[in-house]
């Protein structure tokens, strides 16, 4: 039986503590096959200087592609 690698996506805020510079998030995570442990491969950055709206919807484009590239669930 083959070991078929799952993957999930999360959606995360940062900001630094005066609040001016904020960025949304999104990262891609697999599951090891040994520890079946999460881990980070890869990690998106839009920052919501000028409009959080912009950054929002860029995030959303990104999630839909990893819905299709890697049927990525949410974690």
């Amino acid at each position: 039986m083959a070991f078929e690698r799952e993957y999930a996506w999360s959606l995360d805020y940062d900001y630094n503590v005066f609040g001016a510079d904020e960025h949304v998030v999104v990262t891609l995570w697999r599951l090891g096959r040994s520890k079946r442990k999460w881990r980070a491969i890869d990690r998106w950055r839009y920052s919501t200087f000028l409009t959080s709206s912009g950054a929002h919807r860029r995030a959303e484009r990104r999630i839909r592609k990893l819905r299709q590239t890697y049927d990525a669930v949410a974690i």
